[in-house]
């Protein structure tokens, strides 16, 4: 419905904020359906983000490389959570990041973070943020706050040191206890 909405718009600003609503509610519906288990069964972050950045892949046309250390399994809600926190870099990193002239090379990682957290760090090497960047201007991070915090966990987004491109991180508890309850 918001494509054919879009279709009948003239405006190009209110064509690129129902496109971008579009793929905030298709990437929300995929992880939905990846997730479809008992809200209480633990989920393999490792082998969930490997589909998930496939998905993304094919949906983005862009490759995407995901490794990392294998961290223990979560609950739905915090893989649900982290999941569109990595749509959101992914669809930042292309949306702005991106250079007509040169292909763009996007990493997803995991890593431990001592015994009690974990962390999702998402890499690219496009043209980086602008000098006057405003995490609290934009939607799409506005949202990912709000995510990351219904899960007990934290954020950082900047520029990538001595090179191009940008590195944004969610960090997470390995266990629902530092979870707090969506807004």
């Amino acid at each position: 419905m918001l494509i054919l909405a879009r279709r009948k718009m003239t405006d190009r600003a209110a064509q690129r904020a129902l496109t971008e609503a579009s793929d905030r509610i298709t990437a929300m519906g995929v992880v939905q359906r990846r997730l479809l288990h008992d809200p209480e069964s633990r989920i393999d972050l490792d082998a969930f983000l490997h589909i998930f950045c496939a998905d993304l892949e094919k949906a983005l046309g862009i490759p995407i490389a995901c490794h990392g250390e294998r961290l223990q399994a979560l609950d739905s809600q915090t893989i649900s959570s982290i999941a569109l926190v990595v749509q959101e870099f992914v669809s930042n990193a292309v949306e702005h990041g991106a250079r007509p002239d040169a292909p763009m090379t996007l990493t997803v990682r995991m890593e431990s973070r001592g015994f009690d957290r974990g962390a999702v760090i998402v890499e690219d090497d496009g043209k980086g943020l602008p000098p006057d960047f405003c995490p609290g201007r934009s939607l799409g991070l506005a949202l990912v706050h709000s995510f990351v915090q219904s899960i007990g966990g934290a954020f950082d987004i900047r520029n990538r040191p001595h090179e191009s491109g940008v590195i944004a991180t969610v960090e997470f508890p390995l266990t629902a206890t530092g979870r707090r309850r969506a807004p």
